[in-house]
């Protein structure tokens, strides 16, 4: 797990009225701009129009875990009840995100968890990469058995 100076984002994209996109990262605006050339419609844009660095004890709780957490119900839904849009974005300010509560199990379930999340994720992405590949395949074999 990497350590150092990393953000906990939150994007929105105006393409996706009803999502954030939250993440972790150690260059937030790098970041930013390699989801906007990744073919989206809309630009994401940063949360608000500043951000909040968060250090936590890491004998207590990870930073990975955290960012995990920020994409569950339990967490999105404390989020959507504090918001509040001021010159277009949603807002929330540093008091509020502290008052967000997750739990917050032994670090050995907490590795177990991230553990479990990224090969979740990396199973995921191959069945999302295998759908895209045949549905290329599917749209070529209906073209050329319309078109021959």
């Amino acid at each position: 797990m990497e350590t150092g100076k990393n953000f906990i984002y939150i994007f929105t994209n105006p393409g996706y009225q009803d999502m954030v996109k939250i993440g972790y990262t150690k260059d937030v605006e790098a970041r930013r701009k390699g989801l906007n050339s990744s073919g989206v419609r809309d630009a994401f844009e940063i949360y608000a129009s500043y951000l909040i660095r968060y250090r936590f004890d890491t004998s207590v709780v990870l930073p990975e875990y955290v960012n995990i957490m920020f994409m569950t119900p339990v967490v999105r839904e404390q989020i959507a009840v504090m918001r509040r849009q001021g010159g277009g974005q949603y807002n929330l300010n540093s008091d509020e995100i502290g008052a967000i509560r997750i739990p917050v199990p032994s670090i050995r379930e907490q590795t177990a968890i991230i553990e479990k999340y990224y090969s979740t994720k990396d199973g995921a992405d191959t069945y999302y990469q295998e759908a895209n590949r045949l549905r290329e395949k599917a749209e070529a074999d209906f073209e050329q058995a319309i078109f021959l």
